[in-house]
């Protein structure tokens, strides 16, 4: 007994202070996005869901780092490279996060998004639901195969809807878009196309990890300086446009010539649990990026959260020593392929 105090303590006292935690509950998806690496590279291997015991397991362990505080409100976003909702357990995992003191989201495609379902996110009082696009029109239903704008809008109505009836604030909005080269004439029309359908940000994300060469003319990377502010002036355009019509954007493009720095994946205070439980870095980490020389690349796993608590895996000298590579301007080798560096 008095070891399993001091062990409860030893977690409690060391537990990283985290600003948010991705749980992957499942790995299977019912679209077919051409710029997925997910779709791409995990093709014909067997979907995993993660069961609702590991969850249940892992998440005392994840609540002591995931909790609110005056300083910072972090959260448990359940969603990895799969669509959430096709794990049956969602609700129950949800529910279980929030009972646990956690702020809780979900990024969706909308597919399975019927009023039972947007019904049971107002009740869970899930905080945050993201929708995933990828364009203003059709255009983007083509990129993202198996999917609808029209749907997406259609499924925001539905939860503005019930969230009104219900006098509910939650959950909140927000739309995780897909920026690619093909649609950067659209981008000052994004904000007139969410206005006054209640969300409240906007990010706009671009193709950092190339799974086929098919896509590649799709990744924005400025080649030249000159280049990069021209887009970067657009965009803050695009964010003010937004703001005004009382939305947050938030953005992010690659500068050229960028030397080694701290990644945008904030690997100093998150971490991604697999639907397996393993602890990593970013939901970048399993994937092999276009420039990298080597061809079956080691993901980076630094314990899992089924055996271990977080409190070791975070404080491990492999752990440790990762993170400061890049405070060292100095991180692993298979980093530094990632546009998400510096």
């Amino acid at each position: 007994m008095l070891g399993q105090l001091r062990a409860g303590f030893r977690d409690w006292f060391y537990r990283p202070r985290l600003d948010w935690i991705q749980v992957e509950i499942n790995t299977d998806c019912n679209a077919n996005c051409i710029y997925c690496p997910s779709a791409i590279t995990l093709s014909g291997r067997p979907a995993k869901r993660m069961p609702l015991d590991v969850f249940e397991k892992i998440l005392p362990k994840l609540a002591r780092s995931a909790q609110p505080s005056h300083w910072r409100t972090p959260t448990v976003h359940l969603q990895g490279w799969g669509e959430p909702f096709l794990n049956p357990d969602f609700f129950a995992m949800a529910e279980k996060a929030k009972s646990a003191g956690c702020i809780v989201g979900t990024t969706t495609n909308a597919t399975l998004l019927d009023e039972e379902i947007a019904a049971r996110l107002v009740d869970s009082t899930i905080d945050t639901v993201s929708f995933s696009t990828a364009g203003i029109d059709e255009r983007g239903d083509r990129i993202r195969r198996g999917t609808s704008l029209t749907q997406v809008l259609d499924a925001i109505a539905m939860l503005q809807a019930i969230k009104k009836d219900r006098a509910s604030a939650t959950p909140s909005l927000h739309i995780a878009y897909m920026l690619l080269q093909s649609g950067l004439d659209d981008i000052e029309q994004i904000p007139e196309l969410f206005a006054d359908r209640g969300i409240e940000q906007i990010v706009l994300s671009t193709l950092f990890v190339v799974p086929d060469p098919a896509v590649r003319d799709e990744v924005i990377a400025p080649a030249i300086d000159e280049e990069y502010k021209i887009l970067d002036h657009r965009l803050a355009q695009v964010a003010e446009d937004a703001r005004a019509r009382g939305m947050e954007l938030h953005y992010r493009i690659p500068r050229p010539n960028r030397p080694p720095g701290l990644c945008a994946e904030n690997v100093q205070a998150a971490i991604v649990v697999s639907v397996d439980g393993e602890v990593t870095p970013c939901m970048l980490n399993r994937f092999r990026a276009e420039n990298d020389p080597r061809p079956n690349p080691t993901p980076f796993h630094f314990g899992n959260l089924t055996t271990g608590s977080l409190a070791d895996i975070w404080w491990s000298d492999d752990y440790v020593r990762f993170r400061r590579s890049f405070w060292d301007a100095n991180p692993p080798a298979r980093c530094l392929a990632c546009q998400k560096l510096g």
